[in-house]
């Protein structure tokens, strides 16, 4: 049972690869199936940590995989839309670009803390905006995602602040 959280991160960072494949067969219309396994990598996402919690089983590694899961299908996501057409080049490097930011960081601060410290409210409520936003995208809704896409900046903005804020306060340390 203790493996159970750890297991559920690894399925979610593999349901990236049929949401890239049913994203970018349908390149126009609505990817139904790619988003019915967007909204299974969601739960996932909130399964795997709930029963780390109530088996009490968190381990070093649960802390890695499952921010690693998230932005995985985040990363895939967004990359499958941009293949397709539907989001600009310049939002998948915001998206890519912090996420990769927030990993270099996380290996710094497991290299120098011996631990990976745990993703933030403000990094959780990113990734929500981001599946919204990417959701949108998916479902052909340009006015929402035109908006959303805006507000997916900003959270990215402040979460990459967050992150790095936290990181320097780790790094210097008397």
């Amino acid at each position: 049972m203790h493996r159970l959280p750890n297991a559920i991160s690894i399925f979610r960072s593999l349901l990236a690869i049929p949401i890239v494949f049913y994203t970018v067969s349908v390149p126009e219309g609505i990817p139904v199936v790619a988003l019915g396994i967007l909204a299974l990598a969601w739960v996932t996402d909130g399964l795997d940590g709930w029963l780390a919690r109530r088996l009490d089983v968190e381990s070093e590694l649960g802390r890695v995989l499952d921010p690693v899961a998230d932005k995985v299908v985040i990363a895939a996501m967004a990359g499958a839309l941009w293949a397709t057409g539907r989001v600009p080049t310049w939002l998948l490097a915001v998206i890519v670009g912090r996420d990769a930011g927030i990993l270099v960081l996380g290996v710094a601060m497991q290299r120098r803390m011996g631990s990976v410290p745990r993703a933030n409210r403000l990094g959780k409520a990113t990734l929500v905006v981001l599946v919204v936003t990417l959701g949108a995208y998916m479902l052909e809704l340009q006015q929402v995602s035109a908006v959303l896409k805006w507000i997916a900046v900003v959270a990215v903005a402040g979460s990459a602040v967050s992150y790095g804020y936290r990181f320097r306060q780790h790094s210097v340390r008397p």
